[in-house]
């Protein structure tokens, strides 16, 4: 569930859309069986979960904010993974920016060389 929220950060979901990208569309249940799920996530990572500011819903949707999440995560899951995930996460959206653009982001990671070739 986490995931899926991350994976469009400040997107608004239904609760048939959250159950499909978790179970898939074959899934045999009851659309408010995401409330549990959402509910226990928030007991997970919200500050106050009666009064959550992370994953907000309004009748019938739900929409994930991860800017105000990462100090919640930090205490979860670790400053390492963390930092890995806001990296991945960053080279995203700038490759978004820059699609957006119209530019094409170029790798520019240098390409390992054998030390031994080069004497």
């Amino acid at each position: 569930l986490l995931a899926t929220l991350m994976s469009k950060p400040g997107q608004v979901f239904s609760r048939l859309e959250l159950l499909n990208n978790i179970k898939g569309s074959a899934f045999e249940g009851y659309e408010r069986n995401i409330d549990v799920h959402i509910r226990n996530l928030r007991a997970k990572i919200e500050p106050n979960p009666s009064n959550p500011s992370y994953i907000e819903t309004i009748y019938g949707v739900v929409s994930f904010f991860p800017f105000k999440i990462i100090l919640g995560i930090v205490a979860i899951i670790g400053i390492t993974t963390l930092i890995v995930g806001a990296v991945i996460y960053h080279k995203k959206m700038l490759k978004l920016f820059h699609m957006k653009l119209g530019e094409h982001p170029v790798d520019k990671t240098p390409q390992s060389t054998n030390l031994k070739n080069n004497k």
